[in-house]
């Protein structure tokens, strides 16, 4: 077994900057880590924010309301009919 490490430390060159290597290696490894954590545990847990109130929805146009409809004053008469909404 001797032979064979004296051998190998004879022929075989170590890589450039191990280290470093191994030091990006484990950064890596960690921010992988943390953001796969973060991202399936800690942000679906986040309290979504409260629905806005009745009277600032009722000055944006929505799903079942035209933009060009008017939102004040007495509704629109054809002929002294009301109008359905």
């Amino acid at each position: 077994m001797a032979a064979l490490e004296q051998s190998a430390a004879q022929w075989l060159q170590p890589y450039p900057n191990a280290g470093t290597r191994e030091n990006l290696k484990e950064f890596l490894v960690s921010g992988v880590l943390i953001l796969s954590i973060f991202s399936f545990f800690i942000q679906p847990m986040k309290i979504p924010p409260a629905p806005p109130s009745r009277r600032s929805t009722q000055r944006r146009p929505g799903r079942h309301r035209r933009p060009g409809r008017r939102l004040s004053g007495p509704p629109r008469t054809l002929c002294g009919l009301v109008p359905r909404h």
